[in-house]
């Protein structure tokens, strides 16, 4: 549904606007973790809309 659409939740988005941050190193650790975070956010979230749905 593109109404619902959060580019936060666009790791491909969210890894272009990182590597052109200056000073910003998309592959330290600590970047990696934090995009993990958000990925597995996200899909949590996702799951918990349809299930509200189908209700």
């Amino acid at each position: 549904d593109e109404d619902n659409y959060d580019v936060m939740e666009d790791p491909e988005f969210l890894q272009s606007v990182l590597e052109n941050l200056p000073g910003v190193d998309p592959n330290n650790e600590a970047i990696r973790n934090a995009m993990g975070s958000l990925q597995s956010q996200a899909s949590k979230d996702n799951k918990k809309e349809k299930e509200e749905e189908k209700k």
